[in-house]
């Protein structure tokens, strides 16, 4: 009561405030990035503020889940003013010894899906700790940073230009926008998704791709789980809850296709489309909306169709090398209309056609690989089937200087020496042949090695 129809004060007028409800890591985080950009903000945490000197309990037992974050998130708490993350700790994380055979992904971490053939690039920092680095370094910006401890929201409520939030020890706070950064039971939450609640709001975009438990083959499967983003023109906020029986890990990320971590989903999103048996694309229904992302973000001109230009940008971010005379098939194959331009209709069936290629891709270095395995492996059996032979003519001298006389009969000589490869005799009796016609000149050369030997020279060099 009282807030609503509450107009700002002279004070207020002509500065932007944001009300954060929750002063954990996501709480900071939207702290970090709302100041960095002038706004004012007040975070509100319910829990009492750990005095200085206290040992923290989080860095040697209890609650130690990490917050892990993305390259692209790190560069953005980078811009936001943490630009010595590495030097205060953090970290990649660890997840045991039989985790460290999982290949963790780029992480389009809201999307809740697994992606393939990105490996784990992440790192990862104790809540506690990032929380007391972001506190340091916003304090930095006194005049755009308050945080208040102690302080449990009762009740959030609208006002004419914004949102409010009351605390149960009578604090009351406004500002443009709210944000709930409170937890799985989230009042803020709570609050702008009931029906009474002025503000359009929608949910959006979030899932959390929450963690991995062992199963009993002692493999890990990966749960999507719980972050919900509620969002209004003056609130929003974000749920998070974490099963108990996982690996305590949680990652936060946006999947709004845009900039260079959108071209990057792209690729990973129709990378782990599978093919049927008879070999075709099937697009999952439920990321047809995704594709349709991928779409209007490759529409750089907006016009709702995609031109040449613009193909085969969508087709290069695949990891596809396309000359324009490969274009010019792909899109006479697929432009049934002859325009030239690709409407979202004809984008889908190319897109099918660009799963079916990278496939191709993927089986031609697959069987590359094996090739280059298999060489190897022959130079390797002739490696060795030299040293045989090496070893078999020196055993040709050593009969040699043992006294025999005459031309050597190559079959006995051959039974002489004891071989466990296949084919060698042969190669063998070719050794013995040049052998004999080196001592007339008292030379032999095999190869890059050169050996001499005298006749009537005691040993052989």
């Amino acid at each position: 009561g009282g807030w609503n129809g509450r107009l700002r004060t002279e004070e207020e007028e002509g500065r932007t405030r944001a009300v954060i409800v929750g002063g954990g890591g996501g709480g900071l985080i939207a702290a970090l990035a709302l100041s960095s950009a002038g706004i004012e903000t007040h975070v509100f945490e319910q829990d009492e503020e750990t005095p200085e000197g206290m040992p923290d309990v989080d860095k040697s037992r209890g609650h130690t889940e990490p917050l892990v974050f993305s390259p692209s998130c790190v560069q953005l708490l980078s811009q936001w003013g943490l630009s010595s993350l590495d030097a205060k700790g953090i970290k990649r994380p660890d997840f045991g010894g039989k985790a460290r055979s999982i290949w963790f992904r780029d992480l389009r971490a809201f999307s809740g899906r697994l992606l393939r053939r990105e490996r784990w690039d992440c790192v990862c920092i104790r809540p506690k700790d990032f929380c007391e680095l972001a506190k340091e370094k916003m304090q930095e910006r006194r005049s755009l940073f308050n945080i208040s401890h102690s302080c449990k929201v009762t009740e959030c409520v609208d006002v004419s230009w914004g949102a409010a939030i009351v605390g149960e020890n009578g604090v009351k706070e406004a500002g443009d926008v709210l944000i709930g950064a409170d937890g799985m039971k989230s009042r803020v939450r709570r609050a702008i998704a009931g029906e009474n609640y002025r503000d359009q709001v929608f949910t959006h975009g979030f899932t959390q791709w929450s963690g991995a438990v062992e199963d009993e083959s002692s493999a890990f499967r990966f749960y999507d789980d719980a972050i919900h983003m509620y969002g209004g023109k003056q609130s929003c906020a974000i749920v998070f809850r974490l099963p108990s029986n996982i690996i305590n890990w949680s990652i936060i990320r946006p999947t709004e296709m845009e900039g260079r971590n959108a071209l990057s989903e792209w690729r990973s999103m129709i990378t782990s489309w599978q093919l049927n048996e008879d070999g075709s694309v099937e697009i999952p229904a439920s990321e047809v909306m995704l594709l349709r992302e991928s779409f209007d973000l490759f529409d750089t001109d907006k016009s709702g169709a995609l031109d040449m230009q613009e193909v085969k940008v969508a087709i290069e971010q695949c990891g596809l090398a396309v000359s324009d005379e490969d274009l010019q098939g792909i899109i006479a194959e697929i432009d049934k209309d002859g325009s030239g331009e690709f409407e979202f209709v004809e984008f889908v069936e190319l897109v099918k056609t660009l799963v079916l290629r990278i496939r191709e891709a993927e089986d031609a270095e697959e069987t590359a690989v094996k090739l280059r395995s298999e060489i190897d492996g022959i130079k390797l059996e002739l490696k060795a089937r030299q040293e045989e032979l090496k070893l078999a003519e020196a055993k040709v001298f050593e009969l040699r200087k043992a006294g025999a006389q005459g031309p050597l009969d190559i079959e006995k000589r051959a039974e002489a020496i004891p071989l466990e490869l296949d084919g060698l005799k042969d190669d063998l009796s070719k050794a013995v042949k040049k052998l004999e016609r080196a001592e007339a000149v008292g030379k032999k050369k095999q190869g890059e090695d050169e050996l001499e030997w005298e006749t009537g020279q005691r040993d052989r060099p």
